[in-house]
C-alpha cells in the first residue's frame, strides 16, 4: 500500500532531539519513528473498553480457577480460597489485558 498522506506538526529544538534520539535507539528514521509512534496510539484501546477487558478478563480466571479447584481437588470453595482466587486475578487482569489488545492491534508488515 502506498503511503501517499502526510503529516506535518511542529517541534521545539528540544523535542525533536528527543524524537530524533528515541529513533536512533531504536535503529529508525525520525519520521519512521514518529510514524510507529502515531499508529500505536490510534490504536490504544479507550480507557471504558479497556477497564472492561479487565474485568472480563479477571471473571474468565476466577471462573477456570473454581471449576479447577472444583474438579481437581473436590473441595468446597471457601471464604478464604475464592478471596485468594479473586486476588489472583486481579493482580494479572491488566498486564493480560494489555496482551490481548497488543495481539489484537499488532502491527502489520506493511505498517513497519
Amino acid at each position: 500500500m502506498a503511503r501517499d498522506s502526510y503529516l506535518n506538526t511542529r517541534l521545539t529544538d528540544s523535542d525533536q532531539a528527543l524524537v530524533r534520539d528515541a529513533a536512533h535507539r531504536q535503529g529508525l528514521k525520525p519520521s519512521e519513528f514518529c510514524r510507529l509512534a502515531l499508529l500505536t496510539a490510534a490504536r490504544r484501546p479507550e480507557p471504558i473498553l479497556q477497564t472492561l477487558v479487565e474485568q472480563v478478563e479477571a471473571l474468565r480466571v476466577i471462573l477456570l480457577n473454581i471449576i479447577l479447584h472444583l474438579t481437581t481437588n473436590g473441595q468446597a470453595i471457601t471464604v478464604k480460597s475464592l478471596t485468594t482466587i479473586c486476588a489472583v486475578a486481579d493482580a494479572h487482569k491488566v498486564e493480560q489485558a494489555r496482551r490481548l489488545f497488543d495481539r489484537a492491534t499488532q502491527l502489520t508488515p506493511e505498517d513497519k
